[in-house]
């Protein structure tokens, strides 16, 4: 199992829909809320002031399936590489060789979750 740091992998559940942005503060009572109205895209969580721009920004636009951007497992930006990726946050927890070793099998078709937080992946299962 990967150790990250709490930011990243707080950054890591967010991406994957999992708790909340990044960041919040802990306790929400002391900040003023105010009501925006924006719409997430589903793929990329890119936020659109319409929805319709949410429906269309990841949408294939013939039936088979898009190739994945490559995009930072903890913040979700994107890249031109999967290599790239992995060094927009990942630097601050893993070595060098590690990241692009798993870079690479996410590439082949892996994924992130399963490289960062467990080996196998079943103790992700059992947490959920």
């Amino acid at each position: 199992m990967t150790t990250l740091s709490p930011l990243n992998f707080r950054g890591l559940l967010h991406t994957m829909n999992l708790v909340g942005e990044p960041g919040a503060p802990e306790n929400p009572t002391r900040i003023k809320r105010r009501a925006i109205e924006c719409w997430r895209c589903a793929e990329c969580q890119d936020v659109h002031d319409w929805e319709s721009d949410a429906e269309e920004c990841c949408a294939v636009a013939d039936a088979k399936a898009a190739p994945s951007v490559p995009a930072c497992p903890v913040c979700a930006q994107k890249y031109e590489t999967h290599r790239g990726a992995s060094d927009c946050c990942l630097w601050k927890d893993l070595p060098a060789q590690r990241r692009w070793h798993m870079a690479d099998a996410v590439e082949a078709g892996g994924s992130w979750v399963d490289h960062l937080l467990t080996p196998n992946g079943l103790a992700l299962e059992a947490a959920r």
